[in-house]
C-alpha cells in the first residue's frame, strides 16, 4: 500500500473514531481477549468501525499480532486494533451424541471464553439466543 493510501486509510478510521464516545478496548486488551479466542478455537467475526457489520467468520491464531494490529492471518488482512468496533462470537456449537445421534447445542466453549474475559477485565458485551458481541467502543 502506498503512503498516501496510508494516510488516507489512517484519516478515514481517525474519522470513524471520532464518532463514539469512548474506547473501552487497549491494544493489550486486544492481545489477550485475540489470544483467549484463539486458544478456544472460538470462531470470532470482526466489525470495524468505518462499517460496523459483522464479516466473515476467523479462527484467531494465538499470538497473531504485532504491537498494535494483527498479523496477515486473517480473511480480512493485517488489521489495526483501533479499527475494530467489535467482535461477534458464536454461543454454541451444534454436537452430536455418540450413542444416539441426536443433535445438541454445547455451550462450553461460548462460556469458557466468558470465564476468560472474566479473568481479563471489565468488557461491554451483549448476548443473545445465538451469540455474544464484545465492543471496543461506546456509542
Amino acid at each position: 500500500m502506498a503512503m498516501n493510501d496510508m494516510n488516507e486509510n489512517l484519516r478515514r478510521i481517525n474519522a470513524a473514531i471520532e464518532n463514539y464516545s469512548g474506547a473501552l478496548m487497549s491494544n493489550t486488551k486486544w492481545k489477550k481477549v485475540l489470544d483467549a479466542a484463539g486458544k478456544l478455537e472460538i470462531p470470532i467475526q470482526f466489525a470495524f468501525v468505518r462499517e460496523e457489520e459483522f464479516m466473515s467468520e476467523n479462527i484467531f491464531p494465538i499470538g497473531g499480532y504485532v504491537e498494535d494490529r494483527t498479523m496477515d492471518c486473517t480473511i480480512h488482512g493485517p488489521i489495526q486494533f483501533r479499527e475494530i468496533y467489535a467482535i461477534k462470537f458464536p454461543r454454541y456449537q451444534i454436537m452430536m451424541k455418540s450413542k444416539t445421534g441426536e443433535k445438541y447445542r454445547d455451550e462450553s466453549r461460548f462460556n469458557s471464553f466468558l470465564d476468560e474475559l472474566n479473568s481479563i477485565g471489565n468488557f461491554e458485551l451483549s448476548t443473545d439466543d445465538d451469540s455474544g458481541i464484545l465492543y471496543a467502543y461506546s456509542k
